[in-house]
């Protein structure tokens, strides 16, 4: 009896979805990295989506707690009212992000391309990007091997190139 992959076709064209539309990539340049960390992230107030992209991906969500507007940011309203006021129980909502970097950033949009409807061009320079900074010894090599351990157990495919690293 074999087990299946929690990781199937329907997943990745649904995630790749999330991505195309929500998905934002990020270079951070830092003084104490060598090189710029690659992220990739996805904010929403629609957790269950979040969840389901952190699952997929052994990542931790990041959920920031409602909050009452500030009385700076509040307009008059004027629309649907008579009389102009404050409407006082205006509260942003509770806001997610997933977010997945470096080597496990790259092995997600190389597995997700196919799926994809736009902007292909810039994920590719940014897989490229990533892999071609990627230590293939030293310090950071071992956080690197546990992202493509975890990715690759939950039914990613690596990157032959991240894996010859």
């Amino acid at each position: 009896m074999t087990t299946r992959s929690p990781l199937t076709v329907c997943d990745m064209a649904w995630m790749a979805g999330v991505i195309d539309m929500r998905g934002k990539t990020r270079r951070v340049v830092t003084p104490t990295r060598k090189t710029p960390l690659c992220i990739l992230v996805v904010e929403s107030r629609h957790l269950p989506v979040l969840r389901r992209m952190a699952r997929l991906t052994g990542t931790r969500l990041e959920v920031g707690k409602a909050k009452q507007l500030s009385d700076i940011f509040r307009r008059q309203c004027v629309e649907h009212c008579p009389e102009a006021h404050q409407h006082v129980d205006k509260v942003l909502p509770e806001v997610g992000r997933w977010h997945v970097s470096g080597a496990g950033a790259a092995i997600v949009l190389a597995n997700l391309m196919p799926y994809f409807g736009t902007d292909n061009a810039a994920r590719h320079d940014f897989v490229d990007q990533v892999i071609n900074q990627i230590p293939l010894k030293g310090r950071g090599r071992h956080a690197i091997n546990q992202t493509i351990d975890r990715l690759g157990r939950l039914g990613w495919d690596v990157p032959p190139r991240l894996v010859a690293a």
